[in-house]
């Protein structure tokens, strides 16, 4: 199969034996950010995905305490609402580069905090036939607004 390319419109398209498929496509993102002044510091994490056709989701992440793993909630979130055994090509794009190394390049988990994550991000992108793929945060930001 071929490697994708991004079409100047946005679309995405590949050719799989002589006849063109298109994936279905989603964005994600996932992060964290401090509220307050420096005596008064509270955590905010979110999550946010969306589609090709640009219908976003954005959710809060109470339990994530670090940007990582705002990421990869953000990620099983979206995973979640994807049906088992889709037939046709599922990319998610993220600008996190450990989830794309951690989960299709085999990197070695070195934080004890995202091993249960990668295993259960592990299990839903088997279930759903996704796969991810890294772009530059201009991209997210363009697409989910953050």
């Amino acid at each position: 199969m071929e490697v994708l390319q991004v079409a100047a419109g946005g679309s995405f398209e590949g050719d799989c034996g002589g006849e063109k498929v298109k994936p279905k496509i989603f964005f994600v993102d996932g992060g964290t950010r401090n509220q307050g002044d420096k005596n008064r510091i509270t955590w905010e994490s979110y999550g946010s995905f969306c589609d090709d056709e640009g219908h976003v989701t954005h959710f809060e992440l109470p339990q994530a305490a670090t940007n990582n793993e705002a990421e990869y909630m953000a990620l099983i979130e979206l995973l979640k609402t994807l049906p088992d055994n889709e037939k046709d090509e599922v990319l998610i794009y993220t600008d996190s580069r450990l989830l794309v190394g951690h989960l299709e390049r085999n990197w070695k988990v070195k934080a004890k905090n995202l091993r249960l994550l990668v295993v259960q991000a592990l299990f839903y992108l088997g279930k759903t036939n996704a796969h991810l793929k890294w772009v530059e945060r201009k991209v997210i930001v363009q697409r989910l607004g953050h």
